[in-house]
């Protein structure tokens, strides 16, 4: 059944994604456009007319922080006339902001549209996690209090939410008090296709070379105390023992620079391809929340992985078998490295193993099951 659905992107670049954010938001909207008539409102700097997408592009002017998208004048123009001049079966947005303003739209216009409350984590939780020390002390000191507040408001206006993960359906269930048919999930995924047509861009540079990859966006603060750990705390320990396994760090806004063991790329156009380059994966995650798009990367390009609890959250493994999971950075973590370093069958299986995976996790299958939920949606 063909719908007409309004995707708010309040701050993620769903044009030419760079993040695991963006690329969530990217895949479902595109997915969506397969079937559907889709129009996205998104920040008007990300609209990149030279890229070609399957779905119709309506910016508006991004204002002091994503977060107050609810009070951006130029936000609320461009959705108001949206919403005035389309008949929307669904409002799907990503993040809490936004929804207070469209739930506020939709009732001034008389529209019975369903919003759609798209969560890329449980951000009441994240936001008391931890307290991220790149932003302004202000901002520092709000951001506990204020995004607990905004998504509580969202989950109170939203006809719907969609968790990420078993484990964020069941918290927003428990900490919201909603119905559990009132929460679905739908999975951060990868694109098998893409993957399988990346070439293998060589980054060694000699063939004994064994190379651990980790990948994330700097000025996200759990990517950034994951890259100080390896820089300060891993390699060092690891190039004691085998100076051969050279670490690569790669992400937008990484720091471009090569030590002893570690290559730092900054960030990478095709980074599926550095992927197919790499020997093992590490993800010593300690905060953040949410699925870890990273770890699907590294799972469909058949990488064997080292990771911690909060790194593979969300994805349903068997700990040895398609993962290692080790409770903390410390000598276990480093030895279950040096593990797979001296041990090639092992990174194989392992690998192997986290291919079968990753399959669960397409983009194609998703983005079906997510306009299924839709048409139920629309019909109920």
């Amino acid at each position: 059944m063909k719908k007409k659905i309004l995707c708010v992107s309040p701050g993620p670049n769903i044009i030419d994604p760079k993040t695991g954010t963006d690329n969530r938001m990217h895949h479902l909207v595109s997915q969506l456009s397969k079937i559907n008539d889709v129009i996205a409102l998104i920040p008007e700097q990300h609209i990149n007319r030279n890229i070609s997408v399957p779905f119709e592009v309506h910016g508006f002017k991004l204002g002091s922080s994503p977060y107050l998208t609810d009070f951006n004048v130029s936000f609320l123009k461009n959705l108001f006339n949206l919403i005035r001049k389309e008949n929307f079966d669904i409002i799907h947005i990503a993040f809490p902001q936004g929804i207070l303003t469209s739930k506020f739209m939709c009732n001034l216009l008389g529209s019975n549209t369903i919003i759609v409350y798209d969560s890329h984590k449980v951000e009441g939780d994240a936001a008391k996690e931890f307290s991220n020390p790149n932003l302004p002390l202000i901002k520092r000191m709000a951001e506990p209090y204020f995004i607990p507040l905004l998504e509580r408001i969202a989950i109170k206006l939203t006809n719907h939410v969609l968790a990420v993960s078993d484990v964020d359906k069941n918290r927003f269930i428990q900490k919201y008090s909603l119905n559990p048919e009132e929460v679905s999930v739908v999975p951060s995924g990868i694109d098998l296709e893409q993957i399988s047509k990346s070439k293998n861009n060589d980054y060694k540079k000699n063939d004994s070379e064994i190379r651990i990859i980790f990948h994330g966006l700097y000025s996200y603060f759990p990517n950034k105390e994951a890259i100080d750990i390896i820089i300060d705390c891993i390699s060092p320990k690891i190039y004691k023992m085998h100076e051969n396994a050279i670490f690569l760090i790669a992400g937008k806004d990484v720091p471009i620079f090569e030590n002893k063991n570690v290559r730092s790329l900054g960030f990478v156009d095709s980074i599926y391809s550095l992927l197919k380059s790499s020997d093992i994966a590490i993800a010593p995650l300690l905060n953040g929340g949410g699925t870890k798009l990273k770890i699907l990367d590294y799972m469909g390009a058949g990488l064997p992985i080292v990771t911690t609890p909060k790194g593979i959250e969300g994805i349903e493994i068997i700990e040895g078998n398609d993962a290692i999971i080790v409770n903390n950075v410390d000598k276990e973590f480093i030895n279950a490295i040096i593990f797979l370093i001296e041990n090639y069958d092992e990174r194989k299986r392992i690998g192997i193993n986290a291919t079968k995976i990753a399959k669960n996790y397409d983009w194609k299958n998703i983005g079906k099951n997510l306009d299924s939920l839709y048409n139920h949606l629309t019909t109920n």
